[in-house]
Formats: structure tokens, sequence, C-alpha cells
């Protein structure tokens, strides 16, 4: 099942933010085609098409500065990232309130011969998508403050708080959680260590961020960086698996059965992984408030059962 929700389109702007943007744009848009790109909350990204050709912009308005935020940092992630990482090239941008209708954020990226992962988790689709995770972990990612440590982003706190306030719904996921909780905590207390390292990471790996190349050799584009870090080579594509398996396509055990991880990865580090990651599906699921901006919580409830599923076959009991 492919999650979608109607996205506005270049009619649906203010005439202000119409007019700044073709101000960038340096011409007037005579068309506009909305793209399933996704990332941020309130956001939609459109391929706008000039008389001088043709620009993606992601187009962002939002009152919550969270969200905000993380829009603020896909553009400066993108500019810190090496010019050849399977990123787009960052065109323009502005940060803005316009004439009375708000904050609007706006970026114009270069982004040519891609193409978009299709509708249905074929085995194609998948070996696609788990290629522009290869292009990306073969990067060290920058030193500096812009890029978080994987280690900050998933802990034992989510599995902690549940333990502590056993939040209505929780059995919803399995009657075999409840019983669990304070031990799943001690697996995910080694999270931090499993996760470390110095590899770029996208950290929100979906079809609608993962772009292959058109052409055998080219350069795919991963898009949507907000939540970029630095961590261990294996954790895109366990964050790609659960999104996955959500998404109606193979169990994770399966598709690494024909795709195993980068060489080296230990199996407990993965499985550490897992536990963190289900541990803050479950929390964000249930108490959206703590999640990111713009996360509804039927995908997240749909990924949590999954990583419960894969939690349970990992730990075996």
């Amino acid at each position: 099942m492919v999650f979608s929700v109607p996205r506005p389109g270049w009619q649906d702007l203010p005439p202000p933010v119409r007019r700044r943007i073709s101000e960038e744009l340096g011409s007037r848009v005579i068309g506009w085609t909305t793209l399933p790109m996704s990332g941020v909350a309130d956001g939609v990204t459109m391929s706008l098409q000039t008389g001088a050709g043709t620009q993606v912009c992601t187009v962002v308005n939002t009152s919550d500065p969270r969200a905000q935020e993380l829009a603020r940092r896909a553009v400066h992630v993108v500019g810190a990232l090496p010019a050849a990482a399977p990123a787009p090239t960052l065109l323009w941008w502005f940060d803005e309130d316009l004439d009375g209708f708000g904050r609007w954020i706006v970026a114009s990226w270069a982004m040519r011969d891609i193409r978009p992962i299709g509708d249905e988790w074929t085995t194609d689709e998948i070996a696609a998508a788990l290629g522009v995770l290869q292009q990306v972990r073969e990067f060290e990612a920058p030193a500096g403050g812009m890029f978080l440590d994987s280690a900050e982003v998933f802990d034992d706190g989510p599995w902690r708080r549940l333990a502590d306030e056993r939040p209505d719904g929780l059995r919803n996921f399995s009657p075999w959680l409840e019983p669990r909780l304070e031990a799943l905590a001690e697996i995910a207390v080694h999270s931090g260590e499993a996760v470390s390292g110095t590899t770029l990471v996208h950290g929100a790996p979906t079809r609608q961020v993962l772009y292959p190349s058109l052409t055998p050799g080219g350069r795919p584009v991963a898009s949507a960086w907000s939540h970029a870090s630095r961590g261990a080579p294996f954790v895109d594509t366990v964050l790609l698996l659960a999104h996955i398996r959500a998404e109606g396509g193979p169990p994770p055990e399966v598709v690494l059965a024909r795709h195993p991880l980068p060489s080296g990865t230990d199996p407990d580090a993965v499985t550490c992984l897992v536990t963190a990651l289900t541990g803050q599906l479950i929390e964000h699921a249930l108490q959206p408030a703590r999640a990111t901006p713009g996360q509804r919580p039927s995908v997240l409830r749909a990924r949590a059962s999954v990583c419960v599923e894969w939690l349970r076959r990992r730990l075996g009991f």
C-alpha cells in the first residue's frame, strides 16, 4: 500500500508567493507538475516549467518552528555535502514572510536524468532504491555540527518511557510487547554504539525521496536531507526495509537474503537498531506530538507494526 495525500499545486499558492518564485526563476511559470517527493511537513515539491526551462522547487509554508527548521536544515545539509554525493544541486532559495501570508521557505533544485520509484515494490524497484542508498554510503559525513550522530537519534528513551507510562494502545501492536518493555530497553541502550560511525546517513529513506538514474552509470538522487547524520553503513538500509514492508513489499529478512548488508555488519548491531527503531515508531504513533512534524499516525503505526514482527523474528522469542 502506498500512503499518499493530495498535494497543492502552483495555482494553490498565494499570488505573492507565486510572484516571488517567478522573480527567482526569472520567467513566468507556464506549466507545473506536483512531484511525489516528501520530507517536510506542509511542504510540496513541484516541477515548474517556464520559457527558460524547468526547475524543481520545494515549497514549505508552516507555522511550526520544528517544521521550519527541518526545511532549513535540508537546504544547509545539501550545501555541505560533497559535490559528487547523490543529492540535488541547490540553485537558489529564500526564507521570508510574504505579504501577510506567513513564512515561506522555497528552494530550487537541479535534478536531471532521474526517475521516481514505481508504485509497487517489485524486485527491480527494491534493487534500484537500495542502489541509491549504496551511493549515499560511499561518502563520509562532513565534519561539523550540521550532521547529527546516529547515536543521538536512536537510544533506549522510547522504551523507557513506554515502560513507565504504559500508554493506551500499546497492546494493539502485539500482546508480546508489554511484558518485555524493560528487556527491550536494555537491548536498545546499546543502539548508540551499534549505529556509530562516520558514514553519510540520509536518515529518512522512503519511496518519495529516492530517485534512481535513468541511464546506466548515471548519478541517482536522494532528496529531503533534513534528517542527515553520520553513522554505520547499514542504518539507511534498515530504515528503508521497514518502509518497504509497510507499503506491502516483502519482509525485511527476505530482502536481506537477496541484498545483504554491507560487509562486516554485526548482526547484533542490526538487532539493536531494529529494537530502537521499533520503540521510536511505537512511541511516535501513540503520541504524535513527539514525532517529526508531518508524520501521520497511520503511517507510523504501519511501520511500527512491521518492526514489531521483524524484531520478534530477530530475537527469536
